[in-house]
């Protein structure tokens, strides 16, 4: 079975916007809170934190998979399928 596309990073904060990207806030899993930014074009839609999400913002967010381990976002290795 190949893999999903997207993967679910859990309890996500927007700290910054701009037209392109978000910043957001996680807890990594050494449990230290870092930053990073993402396109929205990588968010899912059905994200809780959308593709035009604003400052303050919370939940997880859905994001494509490239992103989240270029990134080095804790996610689950399983995936999300929608």
């Amino acid at each position: 079975m190949p893999r999903s596309q997207y993967v679910v990073v859990s309890e996500c904060e927007v700290i910054r916007t701009t037209e392109l990207a978000i910043c957001v806030s996680f807890v990594n899993d050494d449990i230290e809170t870092k930053d990073a930014w993402i396109p929205r074009s990588a968010i899912h839609e059905l994200s809780e934190i959308e593709p035009s999400a604003e400052e303050g913002d919370e939940g997880d967010m859905i994001v494509k998979r490239w992103v989240a381990e270029q990134k080095d976002l804790p996610h689950e290795e399983d995936g999300w399928d929608g």
